[in-house]
């Protein structure tokens, strides 16, 4: 089956954005208009067709709902060299992608340096080093420790570039796992993690769960699906009808047992994902 890729970053708009976040009197409009920016545009030519909101994006809003960092929470960059299969490696570059993301909204950039690291290293198992080893920002993470805007950059310069190469390349597949692995880390994150503002939470959860219907079916249609990637389907597939369906509006949100059941799938997906 012949796929076509169209692939769409505004980084200048996106990084001004991030960079931003800090002033507070911008924030609404930010999060407003981040909806448009740094998306990953995938086109069938059957038809199918959806948006993939960035890693960080996702990151972002968790955070706006109150999501606050918890030590120990994230997966242990070390385990790297304990994926040994292609899905498990596309996987864990999504999730240490989504750990990236988390450490870097919340000032833990010690952190990040470590999943710098973890990307680089998997990369190269993945013959990605042209992603992963040329990002401009690398050589203003190793001059500075603590350089928050260094890491952004590296987050979103490496987006760029896997895009283009799946584009490229015609891997349609690429970019579904290590999506699939960000996203299941950020709901992880969201939804097990410390939250000042638990109300909203439940409500922000809700609505990215409208992005799982279509991320099964593409993964459904990727070639040479393999068993990992089967059972993370299957548990993706059994997710999506345990909850509520999806629906387009702002009064959408979860009970608390709702929001249970999301908490109990979401770890389980996960950590089938995140198990060597």
């Amino acid at each position: 089956m012949k796929r076509e890729l169209l692939l769409s970053v505004f980084l200048i708009a996106f990084l001004s954005i991030f960079i931003a976040c800090s002033n507070e009197a911008t924030e609404k409009q930010q999060e407003e208009s981040q909806t448009q920016l740094d998306e990953t545009v995938i086109e069938e030519e059957e038809g199918f067709d959806f948006f993939l909101p960035s890693s960080i994006q996702i990151a972002h809003i968790l955070k706006k709902s109150g999501v606050v960092y918890e030590e120990g929470l994230t997966n242990d960059p070390l385990k790297y060299s304990e994926y040994q299969t292609r899905s498990k490696r596309l996987l864990n570059l999504g999730v240490y992608t989504g750990d990236l993301a988390y450490c870097v909204l919340n000032n833990q950039n010690e952190a990040g340096l470590k999943y710098v690291a973890a990307l680089k290293k998997l990369g190269n198992d993945l013959d990605l080093a042209e992603v992963y080893q040329t990002s401009e920002a690398l050589d203003k993470i190793e001059q500075s420790m603590n350089n928050h805007d260094s890491l952004m950059t590296f987050i979103i310069n490496t987006q760029e570039k896997l895009n283009e190469y799946a584009n490229t390349n015609h891997q349609l597949s690429l970019l579904l796992e290590t999506f699939t692995g960000a996203w299941v880390e950020t709901m992880y994150i969201g939804a097990t993690a410390e939250n000042k503002h638990p109300e909203f939470i439940h409500k922000r959860l809700s609505e990215q769960m409208g992005i799982l219907s279509n991320l099964i079916e593409g993964l459904e249609m990727t070639e040479n699906n393999n068993e990992e990637l089967l059972s993370v389907i299957e548990q993706l597939v059994d997710f999506k009808n345990a909850m509520p369906a999806y629906e387009d509006s702002f009064e959408n949100k979860l009970s608390p047992e709702q929001f249970e059941v999301l908490k109990q799938k979401i770890t389980s997906i996960r950590n089938n994902i995140t198990n060597s």
